[in-house]
């Protein structure tokens, strides 16, 4: 991997400043997706939570759940 950097930095010396201006602003884009992928992890606060539920239930049951609130949502728009 160093082979690769050197080959980049030979490069990069190479173009003009404004390039090189440009040619850093897209490592930047690049490390920050980077650190964008390894931070973010969805927090579904969006999604709410039937307070009413308790909060120790399978994934099977919270499945049934959902089936059960699409079917009540659909009759309650007819």
């Amino acid at each position: 991997m160093g082979s690769m950097l050197a080959v980049i930095q030979e490069r990069a010396q190479k173009l003009s400043p404004q390039k090189q201006a440009e040619l850093a602003d897209i490592a930047n884009s690049l490390l920050g997706e980077d650190q964008a992928q390894a931070v973010d992890e969805p927090a579904f606060d969006w999604a709410g939570k039937p307070e009413d539920e308790p909060m120790a239930l399978t994934s099977v049951e919270l499945q049934h759940m959902a089936t059960l609130w699409r079917v009540e949502q659909e009759l309650d728009l007819k």
